[in-house]
């Protein structure tokens, strides 16, 4: 670990601490709570009965844990960069290094406190699931639910970090002409469609690009998919 590493490190862990401390908390507390609303079915009514009442019960939660990802994600990805946007990015010139290191430094430390909810959320889905009293067919997945909570938020961590890493203008700028490319597409296709394509008509390249996006293999196919600390 280089010098330069080890204070970027410790300068994000001073500016991002007190907002790391609810997010952990909220990480731990999260597979706690869902299954404290697991309803409890008696034995009598059979290993079936029981396992669709603890699936029922978690199904409120499943939309909490990929809310709390992009969450962290996002947060930490702000604070690394709060102070070189205040500072309009000049802070970063002055350093004996070149600007790639900068940011690798922080991308890397950055990712690094990520890391502190995801493993608080591991340990509470592993108390979790040995709280609750798994009816047979059904199996607990704390290591998949902490991973795929691990990806999620560094999907959403390097996405905003790498927008954040862009002046505000820049980044204004690349948004718009994307949202702008996106726009004119699907005005083109629609054109199309009305004229000399009839086939193209309900084709969207917004709506293609979106759904390939947020379905696996996509970029943000973590956020979708099955998030149930408990299923069969």
């Amino acid at each position: 670990m280089t010098d330069m590493f080890k204070q970027t490190l410790r300068l994000h862990w001073k500016a991002l601490r007190l907002a790391l401390l609810p997010l952990t908390m909220a990480a731990f507390a999260l597979p706690l709570a869902s299954v404290q609303g697991t309803i409890a079915v008696p034995a009598r009514e059979g290993a079936m009965a029981q396992a669709a009442g603890i699936l029922n019960a978690l199904q409120s939660w499943l939309l909490f844990y990929p809310a709390l990802a992009a969450i962290l994600g996002v947060s930490v990805a702000l604070g690394v960069w709060a102070w070189d946007g205040q500072a309009k990015h000049v802070y970063a010139l002055a350093l004996p290094v070149t600007r790639q290191k900068y940011v690798l430094s922080k991308l890397g430390s950055g990712a690094l406190l990520v890391g502190i909810p995801v493993v608080a959320l591991w340990v509470g889905s592993m108390l979790a699931s040995a709280s609750v009293e798994i009816p047979s067919g059904l199996n607990t997945y704390p290591a998949a639910i902490a991973f795929r909570f691990l990806l999620a938020s560094l999907i959403a961590y390097s996405t905003v970090f790498a927008v954040a890493a862009w002046s505000g203008r820049s980044a204004l700028i690349g948004i718009s002409l994307l949202a702008g490319g996106l726009l004119v597409s699907d005005l083109m296709v629609s054109a199309a469609a009305a004229t000399f394509a009839p086939e193209l008509a309900g084709v969207s390249p917004t709506a293609w690009v979106l759904e390939s996006m947020y379905h696996l293999p996509g970029p943000i196919g973590a956020f979708s998919g099955n998030w149930a600390l408990i299923d069969v």
